[in-house]
């Protein structure tokens, strides 16, 4: 009768072990799983990151290029400007010189001409100085945005790395425990509160196969410790 209770609970034992370590080992296969999709988020990121960076340079430089062109046309309607104004002057003191004054109305109207397609052209590019700032400030909160997101999945990915290690160091104490056995002795490992089994206080009970000499109730065998994992 004392082989058969033996058994059942060797057998139980070993159930509740291969139960444990199918679930650890799932656990551990999960924690994998998701490791290799942070990475891969993580890369994807840095990747999108670095293109985002690019084009916003490439924007930027094509902005200081159009900054560049509207200050030289600047410069050039303020030099027709002045030019206009003398001819202005010299179309005041044309009243002398009929033919003279004309053809100087002629070339007033050609510049007033090339003075309103200036302009138009300068509005024109500062429309656009205008389009590519926006974009270029869109750009640049969505790569701060991209690097943020990175950061985060940084964070988690460190956050999961070490949940593991402390998982895989856990498992290897609990099986170190569970493998420790002796002539004539075994160790049984048994939760004193309800919870996760590599959450809260455990019990190690010695049991000896040759001694059968009844203990005083209460008291603890030899061997029997405490334990708490976290």
């Amino acid at each position: 009768m004392a082989l058969d209770l033996c058994r059942r609970e060797f057998l139980f034992q070993a159930a509740a072990r291969s139960d444990q370590l199918s679930k650890q080992r799932l656990q551990e296969e999960e924690l994998s799983s998701l490791r290799d999709q942070l990475q891969l988020v993580a890369e994807a990121a840095a990747s999108a990151c670095s293109q985002r960076i690019q084009e916003d340079q490439r924007c930027l430089r094509e902005l200081a290029s159009t900054r560049s062109t509207l200050l030289r046309l600047a410069a050039d309607l303020h030099a027709v400007r002045a030019q206009n104004a003398e001819l202005a002057v010299s179309a005041g003191h044309a009243s002398r010189h009929r033919k003279e004054h004309v053809e100087l109305r002629g070339e007033v109207d050609r510049l007033r001409r090339a003075v309103a397609e200036a302009t138009a052209s300068r509005d024109r590019l500062q429309e656009q100085v205008v389009e590519l700032e926006e974009k270029a400030a869109s750009r640049n909160r969505l790569a701060l945005a991209y690097e943020e997101g990175a950061q985060d999945l940084r964070t988690e990915l460190r956050h999961a790395l070490r949940h593991l290690q402390e998982g895989e160091e856990e498992h290897a104490l609990v099986e170190e425990s569970w493998g420790a056995s002796s002539s004539g002795r075994s160790e049984v490992w048994e939760p004193l509160q309800e919870g996760a089994p590599m959450d809260g206080l455990w019990r190690r009970r010695v049991t000896s196969s040759s001694s059968s000499r009844p203990r005083r109730l209460g008291s603890a065998a030899p061997g029997d410790a405490t334990w708490r994992f976290k």
